[in-house]
């Protein structure tokens, strides 16, 4: 975070506001406090915010909250009014979603986290993550495998892949001469995790096997951590006493003196979602060995080094001879400048700000839409389109769209609504539009209907770059099913899934006659309800049905009562057997 706040502050102001945990002797609820050390600071306005410990575990996270929240107030009291809240992580992003929607400010959220592609994260992480990413303006993962991973998780967020910093003033080639060794020194960096995450028994395994037939390398090993006991006797055990070297825990300064001095930096870890070490040797001209664990596929190049399979002894071995034979082929200035042109300050501050500048100059609205009353984002200078607005066209659409006017059984016996706006008669299925014509795209309750989804989805993604489409879901057709209803559409990622309506045996009917008949007391629908005479049980079946509408409609039930899919150019249909 350090060094994404020296990024920033290059083209904006910034003060940083850590927490520090609770503190065990805080008789008050909170505190804050300025830190003064420039090592710490790098003259940039940094304050500490820690709060107390309480009796109940159960709201100590609300503490968190609280202290949190009283800490950006007096830091606004104190004359900084930020234009931007920027979280890391999505613990933090969850605060920073509820400052933010309290004062009216944009959050963006980093995050760098692998508990999502390892599957670490439980289902209270779960639920934070999906709140504060959802809410959020912005997304950053420091990796598009770190995006994938988040996605899997059936979160739909506005996504920007924004790289880690690399301090380029410390992490560079160097203007004194490099030793030139005689033996071939490889580096490798990390913290030693008893998961064996980063993957060192793989490492000591291929070096094992590597001396066998040549000799002629060292290996430095900075780091420490729990399980370095275990890898100096694993070590020991391969016969590697002579060859490997345990330097324990480096500063920053040093580390990039490793670095320099290194032939290869070796990266043999199961998982990252960047690699910020494999960044910071690629920034002082040494070639990387890495493997294919999620981030440095992604920038590691056959010019800058070479990737191996993840938890491969065998492959780690063959890549450290190749590499060895060929390394007078990679040019370190070259692989230096690759670097700075990536990951330095200047480079990423540049797209942060980029990225903060379009929020602030940006204006857009929340709007409820459809059944659910999800919240969709629109910029005031979007062209709206409503598909299917039907008797209840939604507030926003500049333009309204559907099949016709007349009252119909599908639209509870209502006619079409037609006011000011234009009003067009066509198909969903035939849009007639040019390309492009429109921002945005609102289709509630249309999908089900459509005769070929696919069809459907290609002229929607014409006409709009972006768009909005709800459905029922499948509790909902189970339940509450109509005749017409041709589709089941689920959202799995960023694709539609359309499966084909088939009706369920008789009992099933009979059950689900009577729960829609119950929900839709009162109603003109296209089967039989509820229509009781006297007053004291109309009374009693339409509060149920009432109570029963406003669970349908909760978050907890919504995943498979309705179905909510906000696309994108990145996202796609399928049609499922």
């Amino acid at each position: 975070m350090r060094e994404h706040a020296k990024a920033v502050e290059i083209y904006d102001d910034v003060v940083v506001l850590h927490c520090a945990g609770f503190d065990p002797n805080l008789t008050k609820l909170w505190r804050m406090q300025q830190e003064t050390d420039e090592n710490l600071t790098n003259g940039i306005s940094t304050y500490r915010v820690w709060y107390r410990r309480l009796m109940v575990k159960k709201i100590q996270y609300f503490a968190y909250i609280l202290s949190v929240f009283q800490a950006v107030r007096r830091i606004s009291l104190g004359g900084f009014r930020p234009h931007i809240i920027h979280a890391h992580g999505y613990d933090a992003g969850l605060t920073a979603v509820l400052i933010g929607k309290h004062y009216s400010i944009p959050v963006v959220v980093t995050e760098h986290s692998s508990v999502f592609p390892r599957k670490l994260i439980g289902r209270w992480g779960r639920c934070l993550a999906r709140f504060a990413f959802e809410k959020a303006e912005v997304v950053m993962p420091v990796s598009k495998f770190l995006q994938k991973a988040i996605e899997g998780y059936d979160i739909n967020a506005r996504f920007q892949v924004v790289p880690n910093v690399v301090d380029t003033n410390l992490f560079n080639p160097g203007s004194m001469p490099r030793f030139e060794n005689q033996l071939k020194r490889f580096l490798c960096v990390g913290l030693f995790n008893p998961s064996h995450i980063k993957g060192i028994p793989y490492l000591l395994k291929a070096l094992a096997q590597l001396r066998e037939h040549w000799d002629d390398w060292l290996l430095d090993i900075v780091g420490d951590g729990p399980a370095r006991a275990e890898y100096e006797r694993m070590a020991k055990d391969f016969g590697l006493g002579d060859k490997v070297t345990f330097h324990g825990l480096k500063t920053k300064k040093e580390v990039a003196e490793f670095m320099r001095q290194a032939d290869l930096f070796v990266l043999p870890s199961l998982f990252e979602t960047f690699s910020l070490a494999v960044a910071e040797a690629l920034a002082t001209g040494t070639p990387v060995l890495a493997t294919r664990c999620g981030g440095p596929e992604e920038f590691v190049t056959d010019e800058v080094g070479l990737i191996v399979p993840p938890g491969d002894a065998n492959a780690l071995c063959k890549g450290l001879n190749d590499l060895c034979g060929n390394l007078e082929c990679f040019e370190r200035a070259k692989i230096s400048c690759y670097a700075a042109d990536q990951f330095s300050p200047r480079k990423i501050g540049a797209e942060l700000h980029n990225v903060y500048d379009k929020l602030k100059r940006s204006e857009l609205d929340s709007f409820e839409v459809g059944l659910t009353g999800e919240r969709i984002a629109i910029d005031k200078h979007w062209r709206v389109l409503d598909i299917g607005s039907g008797h209840n066209p939604h507030r926003r659409a500049n333009v309204l769209l559907d099949k016709n006017v007349h009252s119909n059984i599908e639209r509870s016996g209502k006619p079409a609504v037609r006011d000011a706006r234009p009003f067009v008669i066509g198909d969903a299925e035939r849009l007639p539009f040019k390309d492009q014509s429109f921002d945005y795209v609102i289709a509630s309750h249309i999908a089900e209907h459509t005769r070929n989804p696919i069809a459907f989805y290609e002229e929607v993604q014409r006409v709009a770059p972006r768009g909005y489409i709800e459905c029922p879901g499948p509790l909902s057709e189970l339940l509450l099913g109509e005749p017409f209803h041709l589709w089941i559409v689920q959202k799995k990622g960023k694709t539609l899934e359309f499966k084909k309506n088939t009706r369920n045996s008789r009992l099933w009917q009979l059950s689900s006659s009577i729960f829609y008949a119950m929900f839709y007391v009162n109603e003109n629908r296209a089967r039989w309800t509820f229509k009781p005479k006297m007053k004291a049980i109309r009374l009693i079946i339409s509060t149920l049905s009432w109570l029963t509408s406003k669970c349908w409609r909760s978050r907890i039930l919504r995943r498979w009562t309705y179905t909510c899919f906000q696309f994108n150019e990145n996202s796609n249909v399928k049609i499922l057997p």
